[in-house]
């Protein structure tokens, strides 16, 4: 588990770099929103 969350994070590190700080915090939202990680997952829930 340790290593496909280290593997994950070294993709972001490498999929992000070339965006802006903006750019890509934008896109990390985006996507979690899309995929439903917990924390949206929680808000999704309340508004359903």
């Amino acid at each position: 588990l340790r290593d496909a969350e280290f593997a994950r994070q070294e993709m972001e590190r490498r999929f992000l770099a070339p965006l802006s700080s903006t750019d890509a915090t934008c896109l990390v939202r985006a996507l979690q929103s899309l995929v439903g990680t917990p924390a949206s997952a929680g808000q999704a829930s309340d508004s359903a």
